[in-house]
């Protein structure tokens, strides 16, 4: 075996390692929370010594911000993929819209001022939920841009996208009024509402 060949060998076992430890992290931090979980956990979890652990990353904050990464990527590609297909642009919000609202719904938190919607359990004070909503900003914004009629500004595409932005993450889509209505009548009203935002859209001058 040559000396590339055995770079590759290592470089795959690396991958593969830290790929462990993050799964297993996250398995933890969704348990028991960020704070209550150690370096010492999450070796044990992974069968390895926290020296070992260290080779790898050089402490939790990083192995924090390695999970948020992984949330992150799996939430973008999962909408990316559902959005692919679609042709009809309206139907592209749509589905970027429902998948919001039932994530919001599986990742709420009961707070005094209402509900507090997370990425990912477990995890708290990261940056990812902003990364987040920055993708769905630029992914709605992308489909209006492809919707807009030429009297229409990238300036107000941007207000438009950012409007919608707001009923996905707050008002439309989970609030403390709606959280005991039963699932399906949630939804309902969801769809309703995106119903009003493609009137809306429709009257601002959009070919959606």
């Amino acid at each position: 075996m040559g000396p590339t060949s055995m770079l590759q060998n290592k470089n795959e076992r690396d991958e593969t390692t830290r790929a462990l430890i993050i799964d297993q992290a996250r398995l933890l931090f969704r348990r028991y929370g960020q704070s209550k979980t150690t370096m010492s956990d999450i070796a044990e979890a992974t069968g390895m010594s926290p020296a070992h652990i260290y080779n790898f990353f050089s402490g939790k904050n990083e192995i924090i911000n390695a999970v948020g990464d992984q949330v992150f990527s799996s939430l973008s590609d999962q909408i990316n993929k559902e959005i692919k297909y679609k042709k009809d642009l309206f139907r592209k919000i749509g589905t970027v819209f429902l998948f919001i609202y039932k994530h919001n719904r599986d990742h709420s938190i009961p707070k005094d001022d209402g509900l507090f919607i997370k990425i990912c359990e477990g995890i708290d004070g990261w940056e990812f939920e902003k990364k987040f909503e920055k993708f769905v900003f630029e992914t709605v914004t992308k489909i209006l841009c492809k919707a807009s009629a030429s009297g229409i500004s990238q300036e107000q595409i941007k207000i438009d996208a950012r409007t919608i932005l707001d009923c996905m993450f707050f008002g439309a889509v989970y609030t403390e009024i709606f959280r005991y209505l039963p699932e399906r009548e949630h939804e309902d009203r969801v769809r309703h509402q995106l119903e009003f935002i493609h009137l809306a859209l429709l009257q601002r001058g959009y070919v959606i």
